[in-house]
């Protein structure tokens, strides 16, 4: 990420101390500026702090002249100097990580050692990706069947969440990840957009291999909860649902529930590591643009009905039930089981073989 953001609010700082800015309008900045869409978008600000004279000494030393220009003067310098400092006092805690250094003793190539391995440890930090598991001792007494009220768990999770490399979680058959996702359904029909996953998105034994879905999400990553520094999982859990429907649909989804359907299968395969945490999502799907992720996701095509974006109705769901992933069965029986009853067909769709 640039450092745009914060430079804009060292500069309504600036301005606010100078008086270009009133009251009403620095407050209004703020809060744009620091609107989670943005923030989620930053992994580390370096904040670079020098004293004037410093400043000065670089600047001109390299220049045959000592004349001062209109930004490169001394009390200019230290006003910038200072707004810089009253952002950070606020801002600071904002961002996932923020770093202050103190350039005064360093020379420049001893400050891009610096800035190269901080940049170095955060892109090895996301190429590790740590992602939120719960122990699997302790859950076996909290589900009844395949789904439990993610209130019934929510003390769990709370007291047990924790976050280690995807490698190390995936291959501890004693963790359980943790898989947020969001069910769309149109608010005015019985409508729900289905997703299908390419093959090199899943694996051979996956669940969701060649399966029609009707949710999109994916893993807890410990950046889901460093952004508002979460001690409560629902929080996490919105903020992750946030992120992954932005990178896989490119939409906004603000969630507020206090509580969701969360489905656990203890069939011996690799998805009794996984326990899915589904959330209803109701829009107006007629006015909602999807930017589908084609690195993860298979579009809708000639051949295929129901491709990644299709929606799929009641009669739909009746007549594609086999080839509908587990997880969203579950879902669909556990909140739409009476909606999807049909008299004339004389039959219970969730008794049919899967």
């Amino acid at each position: 990420m640039d450092r745009g953001f914060f430079d804009s609010l060292c500069w309504f700082e600036w301005q606010k101390m100078n008086g270009f800015l009133g009251e009403e309008d620095y407050k209004r900045f703020k809060s744009f500026f620091t609107a989670p869409r943005f923030r989620m978008m930053v992994d580390l600000v370096i904040h670079f702090d020098a004293m004037p004279e410093t400043s000065m000494e670089r600047e001109y030393k390299n220049l045959l002249t000592r004349k001062q220009g209109s930004v490169m003067r001394d009390n200019v310098l230290e006003g910038y100097r200072t707004s810089a400092e009253a952002a950070k006092q606020w801002a600071a805690p904002l961002f996932r990580q923020f770093v202050e250094v103190k350039t005064d003793d360093l020379n420049q190539n001893a400050v891009g050692v610096k800035v190269t391995e901080l940049c170095l440890e955060k892109l090895q930090d996301v190429a590790k990706e740590k992602i939120c598991f719960v122990p699997k001792d302790g859950l076996e007494k909290l589900f009844s069947g395949p789904t439990a009220k993610f209130s019934d768990l929510e003390g769990y999770f709370n007291d047990n969440m924790a976050f280690d490399d995807r490698e190390i979680v995936e291959d501890d058959a004693t963790k359980v990840q943790l898989l947020p996702i969001a069910i769309l359904k149109d608010k005015r029909e019985f409508e729900f957009v289905v997703a299908r996953k390419g093959k090199t998105a899943t694996s051979k034994n996956s669940p969701e291999q060649n399966r029609i879905l009707m949710y999109f999400g994916g893993h807890v990553r410990e950046e889901d909860k460093t952004l508002y520094d979460e001690t409560e999982m629902m929080g996490v859990l919105h903020q992750c649902v946030f992120r992954e429907l932005k990178e896989e649909l490119g939409i906004d989804v603000m969630l507020t529930d206090k509580d969701a359907v969360c489905v656990w299968h203890r069939d011996g395969a690799r998805s009794e590591q996984h326990i899915a945490i589904a959330f209803i999502v109701e829009r107006d799907l007629d006015y909602t643009k999807l930017n589908i992720d084609d690195r993860e996701f298979v579009r809708l095509t000639k051949k295929e009905k129901y491709g990644t974006g299709a929606r799929i109705d009641r009669d739909g769901i009746w007549d594609q039930f086999d080839k509908i992933d587990p997880w969203s069965k579950e879902v669909l029986k556990s909140v739409y089981g009476d909606d999807l009853k049909y008299l004339d067909r004389g039959n219970d769709l969730f008794s049919r073989e899967t």
